[in-house]
């Protein structure tokens, strides 16, 4: 029989076979709960062994418990589960906790009020799910449009959805704080809209208790100058230095936060290309070095402060020679520098066939030679004669050479091409990234650009990538790759539907199975068997996908998927309508509300559709009859 469960399509009849040994029907009761359910020997084997249930894995305790069948017996011996996950998915189920709560004097009955209680409870349950997840998971908010309105409302009290949505390209509502619990004051699937927030409302998160959410007000580019000035004076010490180093704050604001007593607001002020020229002089003065040398790569210092600070200290003067705006007699005697940093980094941007400059003794020397490549002033042909010098063995590559090259923005398109071909993750991004690339070699990246993120969001951003190769990218669980596609396509919304349910296919099918043996370490830890699936939440939540694709949801052995795909409007009606015998209480009573909110507006919709038809045909006929009643009258 073992060998016999080993064959998919023989192991649920396995699973249901009275004969097969216990062992074996707990091993197969995950991946086939409603086989090992349907055992005829399964009572017979419960009352041999009462504490059957607590030899069951992690995975096939969920997946029994989704079942509104199981015996009792088995779901209180699991709620006595030293797995906290596993007691609590025992006490939510309907047999245990009941159908509803019962309200004192009014008994069990299923009303809407009752019902919005569950809904509540729900959340506060998704709440505490939710905190775990990991925050990079929560980015995923940042995308215009990928989830609907109802799906963000589930999660009103987390702070890091806050802060994620405050990022978004298109929450400003709910940036501004509203989340509605009503869902009848509105459709459920209602898009959050992209509008600007009035000064009230500017007011309100610039006195948010979250400081993370007071920092995305300082870094937008819409936020008024009297925002901005009330944020300067915030308690923490974040927001005021967003605040110092955003390129629209007024400089009279920026002469004010010249005086702050962290250093890191005034080195926000130094950096600021808006910073005032009598304002840069002050900071150049500074007693913090790091100061200093924010004033010294700032572009828009004058040449007479930047000669000033010829003689400070060796991170200020390496700032001074990375400075683009540096004039070349100041490059040419930081050249001449006793530290090797400062002599380095003016050697990357000083002209290399300028006076003073010997190329040769810097070409010949192997540590001098990385720096020299680095040089967008270089010639075509010294760079081209060094990109031939590399060997594209593995392991035998001049790395730091090729990545000083790669990194370089006047590489010709002959040394991109051969760098490319150089197996080193670092040095393909970087070729990704380069204007110079020939979109042949950008399409040949694409294709290869599955194991390596970084080159996928560098592809993603060079407006040379070609749009056919970008379809290959598609497939990511990197939100900030999935981001750069959105504002690299500018997709219109048919074709960034099909992006998006590209992406939610993918991170759908692709997820590790929740209680997997390795997680087996976990069990103390509530929600921990959630953790980085707020993705599979999000697609489940999409009306983008299709019916395949939410049957995922309905055997999940997790309640927090198959409750949002409960809620989801445009879920399958006959799927919503299996939830409803679902096992968990949450998950029956949101599909029947799920229905029920169906019905409403089918018969709200067939009550619409009547209505104008009677009035075009009284409008059809009163001509006719009044050209009848004429006639009589016409022939007298």
């Amino acid at each position: 029989m073992a060998t016999l469960s080993e064959h998919p399509n023989l192991a649920p009849l396995v699973a249901s076979n009275p004969n097969a040994p216990v062992d074996l029907l707990l091993s197969l009761a995950a991946d086939h709960p409603r086989a090992f359910l349907d055992n005829p020997a399964l009572p017979f084997l419960l009352l041999e062994a009462p504490n059957l249930p607590l030899r069951m894995s992690r995975a096939a305790a969920a997946a029994v418990t989704r079942f509104e069948d199981v015996p009792l017996v088995i779901l209180k011996q699991l709620r006595a589960s030293d797995d906290q996950v596993i007691a609590e998915m025992s006490n939510a189920h309907v047999l245990i906790a009941g159908e509803f709560m019962r309200i004192a004097g009014m008994g069990m009955g299923a009303t809407p009020k009752r019902e919005a209680t569950l809904a509540m409870e729900a959340r506060f349950a998704l709440n505490r799910i939710i905190h775990q997840t990991a925050d990079g998971q929560k980015e995923w908010l940042r995308l215009p449009n990928l989830y609907p309105r109802w799906f963000l409302e589930l999660f009103p009290d987390d702070r890091r959805f806050r802060i994620a949505v405050a990022r978004s390209l298109d929450a400003d509502q709910a940036l501004a704080g509203a989340y509605p619990y009503d869902d009848q004051t509105r459709p459920a699937d209602t898009p959050v809209a992209p509008q600007p927030l009035s000064l009230d409302e500017f007011t309100r998160l610039a006195n948010d208790p979250q400081f993370e959410i007071r920092v995305a007000l300082a870094r937008r580019d819409d936020t008024p100058d009297e925002v901005r000035h009330i944020l300067s004076h915030d308690s923490d010490v974040r927001t005021r230095h967003a605040v110092a180093i955003h390129p629209q704050t007024p400089p009279r604001l920026l002469a004010q936060l010249a005086t702050d007593g962290s250093y890191r607001v005034r080195y926000g002020v130094a950096l600021n290309p808006n910073t005032p020229p009598f304002v840069l002089q002050r900071l150049a003065r500074d007693r913090e070095h790091q100061v200093r040398a924010m004033v010294a790569r700032n572009p828009a210092t004058p040449q007479p402060i930047l000669g000033g600070l010829l003689g400070d200290d060796d991170h200020v003067r390496v700032s001074l020679a990375r400075n683009p705006a540096c004039p070349e007699r100041l490059l040419l005697l930081l050249l001449r520098d006793r530290d090797d940093d400062v002599r380095g980094a003016a050697l990357r941007r000083i002209n290399p066939t300028a006076r003073g400059v010997d190329l040769a003794a810097a070409l010949a020397d192997e540590r001098l030679r990385v720096v020299v490549a680095a040089n967008p002033r270089l010639p075509a042909s010294v760079l081209m004669q060094l990109a031939l010098t590399l060997d594209p063995t593995p392991g035998r590559c001049d790395r730091p050479l090729a990545l000083a090259l790669a990194s370089n923005p006047a590489a010709p398109i002959e040394a991109l091409d051969a760098l490319a071909r150089i197996p080193d993750a670092v040095t393909q991004a970087l070729v990704a990234k380069h204007a110079h690339t020939t979109p042949a070699t950008l399409v040949w990246l694409c294709a290869n650009a599955r194991e390596n993120a970084q080159m996928s969001l560098n592809l993603a951003r060079n407006p040379a990538t070609p749009d056919d190769a970008l379809e290959q990218l598609a497939e990511t669980s990197d939100y900030a790759v999935a981001l750069a596609l959105i504002a690299r396509l500018n997709l219109l919304p048919a074709r960034r539907d099909h992006f998006y349910r590209r992406i939610l296919r993918y991170n759908l099918h692709s997820q590790r199975p929740p209680f997997a043996p390795d997680w087996a370490g976990t069990a103390s830890a509530q929600g921990a068997q959630e953790t980085n699936r707020l993705l599979c939440l999000v697609a489940l939540a999409s009306p983008l996908l299709a019916e395949a694709d939410y049957a995922r949801g309905l055997v999940s052995p997790l309640w927090s998927e198959r409750y949002v795909l409960a809620r989801n409007p445009a879920a399958p009606r006959a799927l919503v309508e299996a939830l409803t015998h679902d096992g968990h209480r949450y998950v029956r009573a949101a599909a029947r509300m799920n229905l029920a909110a169906r019905d409403i507006a089918r018969m709200a919709k067939h009550a619409t559709d009547a209505q104008p038809k009677r009035k075009r045909r009284r409008r059809a006929t009163q001509p006719i009859t009044a050209t009848i009643a004429r006639l009589p009258e016409e022939d007298a």
